[in-house]
């Protein structure tokens, strides 16, 4: 990233048994992007961008009808994309285009060469999922990407969801119909019916995967 420097943080809200992603909030060099859900109303640096043509560390932010993309990198195709999600949970993609820009990055989701869970120390490798989001948690040396500050902050901790009960009525029919369409995802399949069970929406399985499409829906 010409040594800009890149941060991805999202604030999650707890529902019951699962929770989500509520905001993302997106950090090249000294600017901002934050999205939740709605692309006429996305934030840099705390205002909604006007004109057509809007840039954040001198890369290009287009906007679609459903979804913003950072591009990075436009002959690779490089990009960091938000998409508007009918069930308000907002989606987003981190796209490398087949470069090494992000080589060496970790956070909650892994680290980006192997996908294993990483603590901050770039040795220890965390199995319990629990422990690992804790060690990700944005910690009050950290920079504030989002405008607003909504408890808990560091040190305070994040709390888990609830455990999920034992089966329910009608479990058996959910979880067939979820397992038919995660099959054709290009995900994870088993946290894509958990998804799917925990939410207990079909539509909590879709995943976007190219801009153009967003870009007509």
């Amino acid at each position: 990233m010409d040594n800009l420097g890149l941060r991805l943080d999202i604030r999650t809200i707890r529902v019951g048994y699962f929770s989500y992603i509520e905001r993302v909030a997106l950090q090249i060099g000294s600017d901002v992007l934050e999205f939740a859900n709605d692309v006429d109303n996305y934030l840099l640096n705390g205002v909604v961008p006007t004109g057509e043509k809007v840039s954040m560390a001198g890369f290009e932010v287009r906007k679609y009808r459903r979804a913003v993309s950072v591009r990075l990198n436009e002959s690779a195709k490089a990009k960091i994309d938000f998409y508007v999600k009918d069930n308000g949970m907002p989606y987003f993609n981190v796209d490398a285009g087949g470069t090494d820009m992000f080589e060496g990055s970790v956070g909650l989701l892994g680290d980006w060469e192997t996908g294993r869970f990483i603590a901050r120390d770039g040795m220890t490798v965390l199995e319990e999922h629990e422990a690992h989001a804790l060690e990700w948690q944005v910690r009050d040396t950290e920079p504030m990407l989002f405008q607003t500050i909504r408890a808990p902050q560091y040190p305070a901790t994040c709390l888990p969801p609830k455990k999920m009960l034992g089966k329910r009525l009608g479990d058996s029919h959910m979880q067939a119909q979820a397992e038919q369409v995660c099959a054709v995802q290009n995900g994870d399949f088993d946290n894509c019916v958990f998804d799917v069970m925990a939410t207990r929406s079909i539509s909590a399985a879709e995943e976007i995967i190219d801009i153009d499409a967003a870009a007509t829906k």
